[in-house]
């Protein structure tokens, strides 16, 4: 008798027949990915953060919150980008 892991796909994309070549699964979980990426935003914020306040110390708070907002979504985007284009 098979098992269940036996009649699982090999990839979860439809139709579940086509050999996609090089194909590997992810074997991260949700919350390691979300661990990593939020650690790596906190990072730039505080680099963003810190940065702003050694050049601009006079900008005001909701401006610096625009600024870090501005890096962290091109940092976002960036990474996805990078992602994509070299895996």
């Amino acid at each position: 008798m098979d098992s269940l892991v036996d009649k699982l796909p090999a990839h979860p994309f439809y139709p579940l027949d086509i050999i996609f070549e090089g194909y590997v699964p992810n074997t991260w979980g949700l919350i390691g990915i979300l661990v990593v990426f939020g650690a790596a935003c906190l990072a730039v914020m505080f680099s963003t953060f810190t940065l702003v306040r050694a050049f601009s110390p006079s900008m005001r708070k909701s401006d610096q919150a625009c600024v870090n907002w501005f890096v962290v979504c091109e940092f976002a985007l960036l990474a996805c980008r990078l992602y994509y284009c070299l895996v």
